[in-house]
């Protein structure tokens, strides 16, 4: 599974960030239990984009 963290500074006091989890959006298993219980599937993509300012 790949993520990807950007950011980009727009000004000194304020930042733009972009965070991609599971980029290529893979179905893998979080948890593998026995063959009928306890497996449940990763997460899906999922995307947040941040602004952050300081003073």
């Amino acid at each position: 599974m790949w993520s990807l963290y950007a950011v980009y500074p727009i000004r000194p006091q304020l930042k733009l960030a972009l965070n991609i989890d599971n980029l290529f959006d893979r179905v893998y298993w979080e948890r593998a239990g026995t063959a009928t219980r306890s497996n449940c599937y990763g997460l899906p993509r999922s995307v947040m984009l941040t602004l952050r300012a300081s003073f």
